[in-house]
């Protein structure tokens, strides 16, 4: 989450769209979770890197963290033995 929030930053600092940094958290978070609403463009070549690694941590963040809340069910079933 340190990236998104940092990445907020660094867009509000390199993009003229971008008027200030809770534009430019929302650009990220929106960008991270592979939304994109398109209310804000990228348009600057550092701030469509930094959307490039929003969207690859995004796909990752969230893949990981889908993994792991089923192997936590899937754990709970094992315990209660409802494994079949």
């Amino acid at each position: 989450m340190t990236f998104v929030f940092g990445s907020g930053g660094v867009l509000f600092l390199v993009e003229p769209a971008i008027t200030n940094y809770g534009d430019g958290l929302w650009y990220a978070f929106v960008t991270s979770t592979t939304v994109g609403y398109g209310d804000l463009l990228a348009v600057t070549l550092i701030g469509r890197i930094t959307s490039v690694f929003l969207t690859i941590y995004g796909l990752i963040f969230f893949g990981c963290l889908s993994a792991v809340i089923i192997n936590y069910y899937t754990d709970l079933n094992k315990e209660r033995g409802e494994d079949k």
